[in-house]
């Protein structure tokens, strides 16, 4: 591996590219601590390894060939070591550092870069980012279609919660059925239908024949409680062009019984108190 005074260039290529066994590797490095002319030689080799791994597109390579490849360095640097050997039994002599050595190890790395590039000895990490930005976005993507769909079940549940609801009231039996009239006179006459499940503060309402009114006022419907409370507010409303309005499914409490329902005339967004005169009651 040496020359009792300096690593050879082609060790110093390999160890950059962590092609050496433990033991060889550990000796490069306790002599590249103590020699710096070594030292400068390894760092240039590390510099010629980036330049070309940014400059080419590196893949990870399949086992086998990077078992080929180690094989092939291992028979390369036993044929290297003989040669060296027979040259210095030939000269007598202690090899010293050649001017191509001088010059750096550029002419010398360039063919085992071409077996690193070729083989993928150092990993892309290009490569490794694509495919860290693809993975982040298919997530998102995944994330919000989820999300979405999350949504839209959540409203279905919803619609289908209410139908149920609508559907039970005015088929349960126990449910409080009132119409609401105006005096005679009225032409024609305004009328409500309520529909009221006590035990689970279920009330429908809707109306017909009502008079239009002004921007700032609304019809609102109280539910009259049988123990003599105040008057519940249970919800607003505006007729359409041809006097009919409803009312579904308002917030109540439960178990409230009901002696009469009654409707009112109230500002814009109802109030807690009826506004005389009723309008419309029935009990």
């Amino acid at each position: 591996m040496t020359d009792q005074r300096h690593i050879d260039s082609e060790d110093l290529a390999l160890y950059a590219m962590q092609l050496l066994s433990n033991d060889e590797a550990g000796i490069v490095q306790s002599h590249i601590e103590i020699c710096s002319e070594c030292k400068n030689e390894l760092i240039a080799a590390q510099g010629d390894l980036a330049v070309v791994a940014l400059s080419v597109d590196l893949e990870t390579p399949a086992p086998r060939a990077r078992e080929r490849f180690l094989q092939q360095v291992s028979r390369e640097k036993r044929v290297a070591s003989i040669e060296r050997a027979a040259q210095v039994e030939a000269s007598g002599a202690l090899r010293m550092p050649s001017a191509a050595k001088q010059q750096g190890s550029g002419g010398k790395l360039l063919p085992w870069l071409g077996w690193a590039v070729a083989a993928g000895v150092a990993f892309s990490a290009t490569s490794l980012y694509r495919d860290r930005v693809q993975m982040q976005a298919t997530v998102a993507d995944q994330s919000a279609q989820l999300k979405a769909e999350t949504a839209q079940m959540a409203t279905m549940s919803a619609d289908a919660a209410r139908a149920k609801a609508i559907m039970d009231a005015l088929t349960d039996s126990s449910a409080m059925r009132v119409t609401l009239n105006v005096a005679p006179a009225a032409k024609p006459v305004p009328q409500g239908k309520a529909t009221y499940v006590a035990n689970k503060g279920t009330l429908l309402f809707s109306a017909n024949n009502l008079d239009q009114l002004p921007l700032a006022k609304v019809y609102e419907l109280w539910l009259i409680p049988a123990n003599g409370g105040a008057p519940m507010p249970a919800g607003t409303f505006r007729p359409d062009g041809r006097g009919n309005g409803n009312v579904i499914l308002p917030e109540l409490p439960q178990g409230v019984q009901a002696k009469a329902f009654a409707v009112t005339i109230e500002p814009d967004g109802g109030s807690q108190t009826p506004t005389m005169p009723i309008i419309m009651v029935g009990a």
